[in-house]
């Protein structure tokens, strides 16, 4: 019986306890919820500016809890913010009795110092910080941070040079002293530090180069960068330092340097023309075509059993085509909507396909092969209008490589080509090849798309146009949609009225092929015509376009003028303000008329796509006439 009143007595007083407990965890729950609810209230007076009831609620917090570090943060923010400097010092130097080599804290105390303006006392204690532990990296690092948080850089530097020589791994704080130094302007130091890095670590080179380039931008940096660098191979003959040689002179614009330099890495190097490679296709990407086949050239001089030799060969050839394109286009034509499809100078272009013939022969099934076929079909087309001697390469293409790029592109230019003769059944085929194509990107897809509804429309079959060119619209980030949807609407709303429509269509065909005097007259037509509501601006629109193509300038102001002044409503009045701009300023070098027109354009349509566009050209216009004056 006493017992089982014994293990009764037992059960109880554990129950008790465990009830105990729960109540314990509950109400401790409920405190800390309390506690963050009135933080959080804290915080927001703070935000609100309301200094002195924020502050009485971190210093309740704060006695309640002093091992919490949010709480003593926000308590000495607060006393910092309404210049309370003593309670600052007294709150911290306490903190500090209980952590006496808490750094963090002599670098708080320090900053209250000398924000309170007793910036000797500051450094006394931010300098008794760094005797407590001399070797942390650690320390240094919070000590120079507060400096740097006060724009003590000078005195900042001084610690992290310190740092440099005191702890095991000094590079870590190279990178702080480049920065430093580059707020400082003291660009010469700042690129010692960097280039100190890269004699230790080659493998940093790509990050410091991107460092290296945000400063190397500003003129007074150039000379000391270089010199530096040049200072630091001179001494090394470390490749790492010609790489960055090579890649601040060619940010610097001097290809012919760079040039230099990249054959000089090779020869120290690779010796197979890998360094040289690589600077070529830099420079062709950036138009500097003559260096770049000075560069190709060199390879296949010098390196014929070269991996990079069939390469370099195709990359030759490629930088004389496009020093030909450039001489070619002598005057600024990226401001008309359409463009002349053939040149005037086809002699030119007997050169470069001499040279992708030659590659040709080389590399038989290769894909330099291919992209030889591929560029001297291109020039036959593009260029020189021979449309079958385009065909036969193209289709020499994808009889024998259909899966790679080239063949893709090949089908695509197929594709156009049976436009240009209206072969439109063969134009499709072409096309739905490049959908079938598992490899096509979907750059390519979309374009194949894009032409097959506009097969369809050109062949007047509308409804079979609309619903290929919903499945385009469907995707907004289709490159295509915008000008899908444009054509939908046409459709949509001139489908009864099916003679406008095949007008429209026979327009569109002939800007396809490049036939801008007749695609002017179609739409000139258009344009007179009352029943198709603001689709006849749309049609005036394309006429002015057609005409600007020929460069018939005279003729697109007089009709584009007579448009604006008529105050009838208008979709497309911002865009023919602008094309009218646009004429004056390309094409007839009026810059006066240019500049009321944009300006009009500005005042009359403020939410226009065309506003900025506009204004960088109104900016253009103004500068110029400066640097005249």
């Amino acid at each position: 019986m006493r017992k089982m009143n014994y293990i009764k007595l037992k059960y109880v007083m554990l129950l008790g306890i465990i009830l105990l407990l729960e109540n314990s965890v509950s109400y401790g729950q409920f405190k800390n919820k309390l506690q963050n609810n009135r933080y959080r209230l804290a915080q927001t007076y703070e935000r609100t500016g309301e200094f002195t009831k924020a502050e009485e609620i971190y210093s309740e917090l704060y006695k309640s809890n002093p091992l919490n570090i949010n709480y003593f943060n926000s308590l000495n923010n607060i006393y910092l913010k309404q210049k309370k400097y003593l309670e600052s010092v007294k709150l911290i130097k306490n903190r500090l009795i209980r952590n006496p080599n808490d750094i963090s804290l002599y670098a708080l105390l320090g900053t209250t110092y000398y924000v309170s303006g007793n910036a000797d006392k500051a450094f006394e204690t931010w300098d008794k910080a760094l005797q407590i532990l001399p070797n942390s990296a650690v320390s240094y690092r919070l000590i120079a941070n507060a400096m740097i948080e006060n724009r003590e850089f000078d005195r900042a530097i001084e610690v992290l040079e310190k740092a440099k020589k005191s702890v095991e791994n000094p590079i870590m704080f190279s990178y702080d002293l480049a920065q430093l130094y580059s707020v400082k302007t003291d660009y010469e130091n700042a690129t010692k530090e960097f280039c100190y890095i890269i004699s230790k670590h080659p493998s940093e080179l790509a990050s410091i180069k991107r460092r290296i380039a945000r400063y190397f931008i500003n003129n007074q940096a150039r000379n000391a960068t270089l010199k530096v660098v040049n200072e630091f191979y001179g001494s090394t003959h470390q490749p790492e330092f010609l790489r960055l040689l090579k890649y601040l002179y060619t940010l610097k614009g001097d290809y012919e340097t760079a040039y230099k330099l990249a054959v000089e890495l090779d020869e120290t190097t690779t010796k197979n023309g890998a360094e040289i490679f690589v600077f070529a296709q830099n420079a062709l990407r950036e138009n500097k075509t003559n260096i770049a086949s000075t560069a190709f050239k060199y390879i296949i001089d010098n390196y014929p059993n070269s991996s990079f030799f069939p390469s370099a060969k195709i990359g030759y050839a490629g930088s004389l085509e496009q020093a030909i394109n450039k001489e070619d286009k002598t005057e600024n034509t990226d401001w008309k909507p359409f463009k002349k499809l053939f040149t005037k100078k086809a002699e030119k272009y007997a050169t470069v396909i001499k040279a992708y013939q030659g590659i040709a022969k080389l590399f038989p099934g290769t894909n330099q092969y291919y992209e030889a076929l591929y560029r001297m079909g291109m020039i036959y087309f593009r260029k020189l209008n021979k449309l079958n001697k385009a065909d036969s390469l193209f289709r020499k293409i994808i009889n024998n490589s259909p899966f790679s790029k080239y063949g893709i592109q090949s089908n695509i230019q197929l594709g156009e080509i049976s436009i240009f003769k209206n072969d439109f059944e063969k134009a499709k085929k072409y096309l739905d090849n490049v959908l079938k194509n598992k490899r096509a990107n979907s750059e390519e897809r979309s374009m194949a798309k894009y032409k097959l509804a506009k097969i369809e429309f050109w062949q007047g079959n509308f409804g079979s146009a609309s619903k290929k060119l919903d499945k385009i619209i469907d995707n907004l980030k289709d490159k295509n949609a915008n000008d899908a949807i444009e054509l939908k609407l046409l459709i949509t709303t001139l489908k009864s009225d099916s003679l406008s429509l095949v007008k429209f269509a026979e327009g569109d065909l002939l800007i396809e092929k490049g036939k801008y005097s007749q695609a002017a007259e179609i739409y000139k037509q258009l344009s007179g015509n009352e029943n198709i509501m603001f689709f006849k601006d749309y049609a005036l629109l394309k006429r002015e376009q057609s005409l600007i193509a020929i460069d018939y300038y005279p003729v697109v102001v007089s009709e584009l003028t007579k448009a604006i002044e008529n105050d009838k409503f208008n979709l497309y009045s911002d865009k023919f303000l602008f094309l009218l701009g646009n004429t004056y300023f390309y094409g007839l070098g009026e810059n006066n008329k240019a500049l009321k027109t944009f300006q009009k354009l500005l005042e009359k349509f403020p939410n226009s796509l065309y506003f900025d566009k506009a204004r960088e050209t109104i900016n253009l216009i103004t500068n110029n006439k400066s640097k005249i004056l």
